[in-house]
């Protein structure tokens, strides 16, 4: 034995999506921020249509990480295993997850309102 603990399997099978769910909404929105900034010259020529679309797109993505987090905390919680600290930190990631997500997915929704309260083409 190399003193070195495996996995459990509830930890194996939440690990990919729970690591995805905690990058996917953060991810979302600092490319919804960066790309909406890139498009405002174009946007003032075509219209702030593309603005939006992009707001309504990268906030599906960051709702979708919200329900991926939140159904992992819910299998982390009902997790049959006895108690243990990696059961806890799976919990912890997930909780985080959730609170990350949320987070970004209200950025997403408050610069989107922005967007439409504010002209981006002013000068």
């Amino acid at each position: 034995m190399t003193g070195r603990l495996s996995p459990a399997p509830a930890d194996r099978a939440l690990a990919p999506r729970l690591t995805v769910a905690l990058l996917a909404g953060p991810t979302a929105w600092m490319a919804r921020l960066l790309i909406s900034l890139a498009l405002i010259p174009y946007a003032c020529l075509a219209g702030e249509w593309m603005l939006h679309l992009l707001s309504v797109g990268f906030g599906l993505v960051a709702a979708a990480a919200l329900v991926v987090s939140v159904k992992c905390r819910r299998a982390a919680v009902l997790d049959p295993a006895p108690e243990s600290p990696r059961k806890d930190r799976t919990r912890f990631v997930a909780l985080l997850a959730v609170a990350v997500n949320a987070a970004s997915l209200l950025a997403i929704v408050l610069e989107s309102i922005a967007t439409v309260v504010i002209d981006p083409c002013m000068k």
